[in-house]
């Protein structure tokens, strides 16, 4: 329990700095993917549609544990990178990650990718985030080994997220029309489920009912297929 009070904590104080930074009014904007936005917008936009479908989802009596923790799997870490790609990046992330009690922080950047190293206890820690094209994708190292992998995208009608680490898979879909599709899978050993530069193989909601475990909220009402163990 105090790991999952812990966990919705930091996803807090996180949410608050984003706010912040970007406002967290609701946003009516549609993303065209043909369309390239800066990061600021990118993260904005993704934020702006993610954080009320998450609230309106947790409210609901009926989603279990399970549920909620496959839908935000990965936003901890991801909305501690808001500030790659921007001026103040290094500060930024000095003051959250030293918070979290990472060490000897360095952030840098090449090109269309944001990489950030520190030590952690007795591990060295590497992320990197490659944004392009309307999707990005973060990935986890420790020591060198790759433990985690997280990709999103924005398309004209959706927005759409992978998750996968050494256990398992997540994936979720947030429609405009406000339905939300979550799925749950044994992990994939190569890690290799990504949409970045494929933000379409996300646009059927075969993406996600194909899973082992998946959860539906259409048109207000909530369905369950197997098991999100």
């Amino acid at each position: 329990m105090k790991i999952i009070t812990r966990f919705f904590s930091i996803f807090i104080i996180c949410i608050l700095l984003i706010s912040s930074m970007f406002g967290c009014e609701s946003s009516d904007q549609q993303v065209d993917d043909t369309n390239l936005m800066d990061w600021k917008q990118f993260f904005a936009t993704y934020s702006q549609t993610y954080n009320p479908a998450f609230q309106s989802f947790i409210e609901n009596n009926d989603i279990n544990m399970n549920s909620r923790l496959a839908f935000s799997s990965g936003e901890v870490t991801f909305a501690m990178c808001y500030a790659f790609f921007t001026k103040d990046a290094q500060q930024d992330l000095t003051e959250i990650f030293s918070y979290l009690g990472y060490e000897n922080i360095e952030y840098f950047e090449e090109g269309d990718t944001a990489y950030f190293v520190a030590d952690y206890d007795d591990l060295k820690i590497k992320y990197e985030m490659i944004y392009r094209n309307n999707s990005a994708q973060l990935t986890y190292f420790a020591d060198g080994v790759l433990l985690e992998k997280m990709s999103v995208c924005l398309c004209d009608s959706y927005i759409a997220k992978t998750y996968t680490d050494t256990k398992y898979e997540c994936r979720y879909v947030i429609y405009g029309n406000g339905d939300i599709y979550i799925g749950k899978d044994k992990g994939k050993d190569d890690l290799k489920i990504s949409l970045l530069n494929n933000q379409k193989k996300a646009k059927s909601p075969s993406f996600i009912t194909n899973m082992a475990g998946v959860c539906k909220y259409v048109s207000g009402e909530l369905s369950f297929d197997g098991i999100l163990a």
